[in-house]
């Protein structure tokens, strides 16, 4: 039994006609009972006119396929009830459906292969890594979180480190919706479910008014700062943003805007942060939301378990990297599931759900390069990225090619630089008598396979 929700994260850009949802995502609930059912008829006798008497018990009912020996149809609770006890039916089975889990989605990307490289004697887990969440705030009491909140001390243990409500100007980032932190269990969620990036940590700035379902300029700008100047301190290196609207063909980058949005983002990567943003679930292929449409932002747009682009995803030339969000076409429902506000988990479908996908690879391959002494800018990254993940073609809309991507192949693309190696023992120069020398040494390479001393 499945009945369809949708929850609205709009971005409000001054203009009240511009509030667009591009950010829906659909919560699907079983066992409504005066809701419809999606059954498998399969009539007892193999005449076609036992078969078509059964179809006309269903007539005011859609027929969806017919299979030959059975068919499948849409009937209400009490249609099923009365079908079970028909003579004419040997059986009526309710049709089951698909989920697409994070525990499907995070291999699918490649990212626990990832983690089982080592870069200086750690795993690529996203340790020593920060991601900062600007969204509905986040349940940090949910084991998968880590349990705790660190209150903005960055000696911290706990994995959600710290955070800001920009609507009451306090540190009062508690979930009411689940949104925010159904995105930071794909990021990084450590327990029963694994995100992209298990061993990074999450600021969460909270800035969603829950009074009017949507995020304003203001609280957006002062999310971003906040990001930004703080960067140094908790070792932010992405923001992820799973919020938008509007609908932009083009570069949207605001030039006169009194709150310069533009401006904060284009700070933020100027300081090596990527800013990862959602395109929106609109069905478009002309069209993105913004803040995505902005220039210095990496634009995500989302596929579907079968690799490719999902149905509601919003796509067009700004649009480089795709990401698993889930799909809610036809008879099964393959969502992403992760935590959620009430300390279990949730399966939502979105762009909203791609977005932090990409946000957590990002952190993978920040780590690395941190561990081989190099950094990349967002633009190589996005890069990085684009080149090295399964091209998906949008043949039957706008013709674009895009790149699904592969946290592993992005990662082993890096070591085609010379792995350091690092002497620890004994020292350089040293001179011994010894008919034996033990060398010790260490690589923060991928690829290498021997080491000749001299």
């Amino acid at each position: 039994l499945i009945i369809t929700f949708l929850s609205v994260f709009a971005y409000a850009s001054g203009e009240i006609n511009n509030r667009v949802s591009s950010q829906n995502s659909q919560i699907y609930l079983n066992n409504a009972s005066d809701e419809q059912i999606r059954v498998l008829i399969t009539p007892k006798y193999p005449e076609r006119s036992v078969k078509q008497e059964a179809m006309l018990q269903i007539s005011k009912i859609r027929i969806k396929e017919d299979y030959g020996k059975s068919f499948s149809a849409i009937v209400s609770q009490k249609e099923y009830e009365n079908l079970k006890k028909n003579s004419g039916i040997e059986k009526i089975e309710v049709i089951p459906t698909r989920k697409l889990f994070l525990q499907d989605s995070v291999p699918l990307i490649n990212a626990t292969l990832a983690w089982s490289l080592q870069a200086n004697g750690f795993n690529l887990t996203g340790i020593g890594e920060t991601v900062c969440i600007i969204d509905t705030g986040v349940n940090y009491s949910h084991l998968d979180l880590g349990g705790c909140f660190g209150d903005n001390n960055f000696s911290s243990t706990c994995k959600i480190v710290g955070g800001w409500n920009t609507l009451q100007n306090n540190n009062n980032i508690l979930d009411t919706n689940g949104h925010g932190t159904h995105v930071s269990g794909i990021v990084a969620a450590n327990g029963s479910i694994n995100g992209v990036a298990p061993g990074a940590k999450i600021i969460m700035m909270m800035a969603y008014n829950s009074t009017t379902g949507l995020f304003y300029d203001d609280d957006l700008k002062e999310a971003i700062d906040w990001c930004v100047n703080n960067a140094s301190v908790f070792n932010i290196s992405v923001i992820s943003m799973s919020l938008g609207g509007g609908s932009y063909s083009s570069n949207c980058d605001y030039q006169d805007d009194p709150l310069n949005i533009t401006n904060s983002i284009n700070l933020a990567v100027a300081k090596n942060i990527s800013v990862v943003v959602a395109t929106g679930n609109d069905n478009s292929f002309t069209y993105i939301a913004s803040p995505a449409c902005m220039s210095n932002v990496t634009p995500v747009s989302a596929t579907n378990k079968n690799d490719t682009i999902a149905l509601y995803a919003n796509t067009n030339s700004l649009v480089r990297l795709l990401a698993p969000g889930g799909d809610n076409s036809g008879v099964a429902v393959r969502e992403i599931n992760s935590t959620w506000k009430t300390g279990l988990y949730n399966s939502i479908s979105g762009t909203s759900m791609a977005t932090p996908h990409v946000a957590g690879a990002i952190l993978l391959i920040n780590q690395y390069l941190r561990q081989l002494g190099q950094t990349k800018t967002p633009l190589e990254i996005e890069i990085l990225l684009n080149n090295t993940g399964k091209i998906i073609q949008d043949f039957g809309y706008s013709e674009l090619n895009f790149s699904r991507i592969n946290i592993y192949a992005a990662i082993f693309n890096l070591t085609r630089y010379p792995p350091l190696v690092t002497l620890l023992s004994p020292v350089n120069n040293k001179f011994t008598l010894n008919n034996v020398t033990n060398f010790s040494c260490s690589s923060s390479g991928l690829n290498l396979t021997n080491i000749t001393f001299y």
